[in-house]
């Protein structure tokens, strides 16, 4: 969703260095993982975020990714 905000608002940041090498990364990734039409779907929604909704949605991915890496590296874990 954030790239289709992004595209939206700030197209210029995927066109230069270093975000044009970010955003291949995170496509690569997100191409790996989901079909074009959900790609699609969650770039376009992306596109019709306001600033407070793409930034919340920003905060819980962060929230998340923290939450999920304390949780794996753990005691007891099984990643631990």
């Amino acid at each position: 969703m954030l790239h289709g905000y992004v595209d939206a608002f700030a197209s210029y940041l995927s066109q230069r260095q270093p975000h044009a090498t970010f955003r291949q990364r995170a496509t690569a990734a997100i191409e790996a993982q989901l079909d074009a039409v959900r790609v699609i779907q969650l770039r376009t929604h992306g596109a019709a975020m306001t600033h407070d909704e793409a930034s919340a949605d920003a905060l819980d991915v962060i929230t998340r990714m923290l939450t999920d890496e304390a949780d794996s590296s753990a005691p007891g874990s099984v990643d631990s």
